[in-house]
């Protein structure tokens, strides 16, 4: 990785989405600024979109490319930062870092589910490495903005990690029978 700054997000592009202003799969949307220095990665800022929209769940749209970069530059204001200092953004499928390897991709599991399964596992990093664990990602429904629904895939996802070393299986989901549950 080459010194700098780097966006990451978690967002989506749609205009038709945003003109009628509906729900988008993406819930939870959020941006983040990292920096990279002769291998050490700094976390600068995380913001989560319902912080700044105030839609519980943030999952509407930006309408283009340009208007996501707009409200981007907006943030990096606050480090007297644009688009242009930016290494690279990567919000797939939209903006992606080509010099960033993509180690998570799978021919077959979901991303959506694979990037749950390795947000739970290395909220510990220190005990990711020295430790067994296993984890699950049972989401309600998967992103199929990343992958192709057509493309057959485990929606769900669980891992025995026996020190770093990844084992993965596919499992099913409570999510959606308890989504049909009133309560």
């Amino acid at each position: 990785m080459k010194n700098g700054y780097y966006l990451f997000a978690y967002v989506e592009i749609n205009k038709y989405a945003n003109y009628y202003q509906i729900d988008t799969k993406r819930h939870d949307q959020n941006i983040s600024l990292w920096e990279y220095f002769d291998g050490n990665l700094t976390l600068l800022r995380y913001w989560e979109l319902e912080r700044l929209s105030r839609i519980k769940h943030h999952n509407k749209a930006f309408s283009t490319k340009e208007q996501f970069i707009k409200f981007v530059n907006q943030l990096l204001s606050q480090f007297d930062l644009d688009d242009s200092k930016l290494v690279g953004i990567h919000a797939p499928p939209y903006f992606e870092l080509v010099e960033t390897p993509n180690y998570i991709m799978s021919e077959e599991y979901n991303y959506h589910s694979l990037c749950h399964l390795y947000s739970a596992m290395l909220m510990e990093t220190e005990l990711f490495y020295s430790n067994d664990m296993i984890a699950f990602s049972v989401d309600l429904d998967s992103d199929y903005i990343t992958d192709d629904k057509s493309i057959h895939k485990h929606d769900y996802v669980g891992c025995f990690s026996q020190k770093g070393m990844l084992n993965f299986f596919s499992i099913e989901s409570p999510a959606p029978l308890i989504s049909l549950i009133e309560l």
